[in-house]
């Protein structure tokens, strides 16, 4: 517990120097969550909250960040299942910062275009048009994906991602209100 404490208060310390120094900077932070939202290998759950929801391991640190910070970073998660923990995770957040605008971070989401465009958010996109490289018997390494979802034939995903965001930017958490659906639907 203390060493968790040393480090949100390098972190507020460093947040407050940023502001003093060069309020321009950009101060992206992560709470470290894991590839997989908590319980993911129970197939008789009802619902599979991310470790951002409420009640859950990162909710208070998550929300405490989130006042400091200018991009919150949700990631990372396992490769084949990004977008449904992604949205997971963020709706969790999103949730529970709407119309505050103490929660001025950004959600940064692992390189899922579609799917920050739709949500406000950024992406870390980790795509690059090389094809060959990060590869083992065509499959890619890092996204494990094979033949026309490898992320080498995608690019256009991440350009027309960056067009959009010149016309309706990602915003902050705590910008605006937020409806989702109070079910869950869970593939049995």
């Amino acid at each position: 517990m203390e060493n968790r404490r040393w480090r949100y208060g390098a972190f507020l310390q460093l947040s407050a120097a940023k502001q003093e120094l060069f309020p321009a900077l950009q101060l992206e932070y992560i709470n470290g969550t894991g590839p997989f939202n908590e319980h993911w290998d129970d197939p008789n759950r009802s619902s599979y909250p991310s470790p951002f929801d409420i009640g859950q391991a990162k909710q208070a640190s998550m929300l405490r960040i989130l006042q400091y910070t200018d991009v919150f970073r949700t990631y990372d998660v396992a490769p084949l299942l990004f977008s449904t923990i992604t949205m997971q995770r963020v709706n969790d957040i999103l949730k529970q910062t709407q119309n505050n605008p103490a929660y001025i971070g950004i959600l940064n989401i692992q390189d899922d275009p579609q799917v920050a465009a739709g949500m406000g958010c950024l992406i870390a996109s980790k795509r690059h048009p090389n094809f060959g490289e990060r590869t083992l018997d065509g499959k890619d390494l890092h996204h494990q994906m094979r033949g026309k979802h490898m992320v080498q034939w995608r690019m256009n995903e991440v350009e027309r991602f960056g067009r959009w965001q010149r016309i309706a930017p990602a915003f902050a958490a705590g910008i605006g209100s937020y409806l989702s659906s109070e079910n869950d639907l869970i593939d049995r």
